[in-house]
């Protein structure tokens, strides 16, 4: 069925994440099925983000951005009440009858053009959050390297000395945090200050370097 997935992790690594981005950067999700993946993903376009995509995280390891994608987003039921009709950021329209139990009460979320990013536009890697289905208490805790190279790995679509090489080097170029599943406003909090302190260090240090 994804053939294309296939294909393309010859090259890249194709992972199970849904992505976001803001200021030319982008923020990973990663996670395995039921984690919140896409229900956060569009809590984070609604407060800013620009979305890349959902499900396949397609990755160039070797300079580390990832391709755009943004397939339709897939909002299962426990996540329904967040879409308004209209919707601004999203086409929105139910799945037909019998098309899979999976997708039972779920909506198919088409992105406007105004939420995606234009062909050939590439981003930088710079957060990864690899999420988790069961509640954890505490704060997010950041990941060791070899940790999330090992959940990146196991999240590709192949296995193998290659997708491994390019997991470990995302992993060294990448920051990584494991959050446990939360209040959804409370998480979309946590990520935008990461996101919002982050920039104004890089702006801070790139207004010394032209000081100096």
């Amino acid at each position: 069925m994804f053939d294309w997935a296939d294909r393309l992790s010859e090259n890249c690594l194709v992972c199970h994440a849904a992505v976001v981005e803001q200021n030319g950067r982008a923020l990973l999700l990663v996670g395995k099925g039921g984690a919140g993946k896409s229900t956060l993903a569009l809590a984070l376009v609604r407060r800013g983000f620009r979305y890349l995509g959902d499900e396949f995280a397609i990755v160039q390891p070797a300079i580390l951005e990832v391709l755009p994608f943004p397939k339709a987003l897939c909002i299962k039921s426990s996540g329904v009440a967040m879409i308004p009709s209209p919707d601004p950021d999203f086409e929105v329209m139910a799945y037909p009858p019998n098309f899979s139990s999976r997708y039972k009460d779920a909506l198919c979320c088409l992105p406007r053009k105004h939420i995606v990013p234009a062909p050939g536009e590439r981003f930088e890697i710079r957060w990864a959050i690899l999420l988790e289905s069961e509640s954890v208490s505490g704060s997010p805790a950041v990941v060791p390297r070899w940790e999330a190279a090992k959940s990146l790995y196991e999240s590709s679509w192949q296995v193998g000395e290659e997708p491994f090489r390019a997991a470990a080097a995302l992993a060294r170029g990448a920051r990584f945090w494991k959050m446990g599943r939360s209040d959804l406003a409370h998480m979309a909090d946590w990520i935008e200050g990461l996101v919002d302190s982050d920039s104004a260090v890089m702006h801070s240090d790139r207004t010394k370097l032209r000081v100096e």
